[in-house]
């Protein structure tokens, strides 16, 4: 098994909530665009037969875009590592002896084995308070990005556009 470096230790405790804040707006994203596909779906079942007008069809959006999900993110995060250093030295040594004189032999062995452990345990913890001083709305993050939503069609591509900005990194 590898040992990690101390340094990859600390690293991964300081880095680890701002990596996770990342990945949550990354995930909200996803969130967007899949409630972006039912608002298309929607807008297809109350437009069976092209029942609405295109002024209909943005009154649904723009009712619909007010009550979908918000981001503020906001976190208390304490972190914690604990490592266990272990060091094991050992020296290990045999020997054996022989005499013969005549008929007469002796034989021996010998060996001796030392070994010696040390153990020390190293504890990091880290406090974080994260977060947004503003909430981002679905209305806010198409402006910004300047995807307009009136219809169906429209609402898809938004979509398909937010659901690839999900996937990239």
């Amino acid at each position: 098994m590898s040992q990690p470096e101390l340094v990859d230790v600390f690293e991964m405790l300081f880095n680890a909530p701002v990596t996770a804040s990342a990945r949550a707006e990354r995930a909200f994203r996803g969130i967007w665009s899949q409630w972006l596909k039912d608002l298309a779906a929607l807008l297809d079942a109350l437009d069976e037969g092209g029942a609405l007008s295109a002024q209909q069809k943005l009154a649904v959006v723009k009712s619909q875009l007010s009550i979908a999900p918000v981001l503020k993110l906001e976190a208390d995060i304490e972190v914690g590592v604990i490592m266990k250093l272990v060091t094991v030295t050992g020296v290990q040594a045999d020997g054996t002896l022989g005499l013969g004189v005549g008929p007469f032999k002796v034989a021996g062995s010998f060996g001796f084995n030392r070994e010696t452990s040390q153990e020390s345990t190293l504890s990091a913890n880290a406090r974080y308070k994260l977060g947004n001083t503003s909430e981002l709305s679905l209305s806010d993050m198409l402006s910004a990005t300047g995807l307009e939503v009136t219809d169906q069609q429209s609402a898809r591509a938004a979509a398909g556009k937010l659901e690839q900005a999900a996937k990239a990194a």
